[in-house]
């Protein structure tokens, strides 16, 4: 199944189209599945062009046939629309003069290749020479469009660029040359999480890390949480909650992954050695552990004194509901009042008991 261009719209007034592999019908020659040819892309232009203020076009092409080719760069230069062209990372032989159509965008990883045209002719040397004389009009029709684009001359272009061999370039090379308008680095908008680090937990700031290790976002990542620990303009600090241990933890990330040296304030630098980042991060891990075991302790004994002087009220209803002057247990035991009673002593012992270990873990009492 053939896979064709696809576009998308980026907003009511911008469109995206994608044109990825060869230029042309390519089942003979370049066998990629493509279908991307003058007939359906320029229909799609065209359709595009009424409805669309600008059109991106990005290109990552090893090229294709000059006559589709040639129809898909008219067609986009003739457009009413704003053209702009990417290179999406190689744009090659008859591609590299489509992506001329428009204001071009070159990352700084893409490649740009220009090379003489080329065919195949079976027969005798009449018929030979008539295909190298029709390749000249097609090559001269391309020099036309890169001349127009970077303003040397035919014969400067055909020197340079048509000489029979393969010319690939760099984006920075080609930029020089004048092909490249906008010259760009890859880079990719933060995730809204990333813009919301100051609202956030330490914890969440780590499984946040966690995901972005290794990723194109990693980078604003850092730069995110350096502008908490490091605020810029001599600004106070964020205020939040905890600020001064959240802000110390990462410090602490930072120089566990080499970010070792920053500016806490405009006149206070600090160099974190990565042994001792070790050492404070896990301090600091025993400490958040150490305070949620005596908050749990906490509230372990406050559930228990509850549930104590829950029960001591049960005991105070009984003794008060009990007729006054029981008599004594015929056998010599004690009557069913002096039995309750007891059973208060015993629980005011437990709570004191209880009460005495909470101090004792609150530090109040030794």
């Amino acid at each position: 199944m053939k896979k064709p261009f696809f576009y998308e719209a980026k907003s009511e007034t911008e469109v995206d189209i994608h044109i990825f592999g060869a230029i042309g019908e390519d089942e003979a020659y370049w066998n990629q599945g493509t279908n991307n040819t003058a007939y359906a892309l320029v229909s799609l232009i065209k359709r595009l062009d009424k409805t669309y203020s600008r059109i991106n076009v990005h290109i990552n092409s090893p090229g294709g046939y000059i006559d589709d080719g040639l129809a898909i760069y008219n067609t986009l230069k003739a457009a009413k629309a704003d053209v702009h062209t990417y290179n999406a990372g190689l744009v090659a032989s008859m591609a590299s003069i489509i992506i001329l159509a428009g204001t071009t965008h070159f990352p700084k990883t893409s490649l740009y290749h220009l090379h003489s045209a080329s065919t195949i002719t079976i027969g005798n040397i009449k018929d030979h020479e008539e295909k190298i004389a029709s390749l000249k009009v097609f090559e001269n029709a391309l020099q036309e469009a890169i001349s127009a684009k970077i303003g040397l001359t035919i014969e400067e272009i055909q020197a340079k660029w048509f000489d029979g061999n393969e010319h690939y370039m760099s984006a920075a090379t080609a930029s020089e040359i004048g092909f490249v308008d906008f010259l760009e680095e890859v880079t990719v908008e933060p995730p809204a999480a990333i813009n919301k680090l100051e609202k956030m937990s330490y914890q969440e700031v780590m499984n946040l890390y966690k995901q972005e290790v290794g990723t194109k976002r990693e980078k604003s990542f850092l730069k995110r949480i350096a502008a908490i620990v490091k605020p810029n303009n001599n600004e106070n600090p964020i205020d939040m909650s905890n600020t001064l241990k959240f802000k110390a933890k990462l410090t602490v990330l930072l120089a566990l992954i080499g970010l070792q040296e920053f500016v806490l304030n405009s006149s206070n630098k600090v160099e974190i050695d990565i042994d001792e980042a070790y050492k404070i991060n896990d301090a600091l891990e025993a400490k958040d552990q150490e305070i949620d075991g005596l908050k749990q302790a906490n509230t372990k004994l406050e559930e228990q004194n509850t549930g104590l002087n829950n029960r001591i009220a049960e005991m105070q209803t009984i003794i008060d509901g009990k007729p006054a002057g029981v008599a004594a247990n015929p056998k010599g035991g004690d009557n069913s009042k002096d039995k309750d009673k007891k059973s208060v002593d015993e629980l005011d012992d437990e709570t004191s008991t209880a009460l005495r270990e909470y101090n004792k873990k609150l530090g109040l009492i030794k």
